[in-house]
């Protein structure tokens, strides 16, 4: 997952993407999935991941693991 950081946003909006990062929010320590998060949340794209078909399964992915 090391080797994903920084490229989590644009992943998150790829059709084939989106589902590594859905599953390496879900698989991931807490503290690597609070990693994961911080820099989508953070990104200045994040409303394009919102907005995005693919990148709003994984905000909704992040959202659930958020709560837990």
């Amino acid at each position: 997952m090391a080797q994903l950081s920084g490229s989590y946003v644009s992943l998150s909006m790829n059709k084939y993407g989106s589902n590594v990062v859905e599953r390496c929010i879900r698989d991931s320590t807490e503290e690597q999935a609070a990693r994961i998060i911080r820099e989508i949340y953070d990104s200045p794209n994040f409303l394009m991941v919102l907005q995005d078909p693919f990148g709003n399964y994984v905000t909704q992915t992040a959202l659930e693991i958020a709560k837990v």
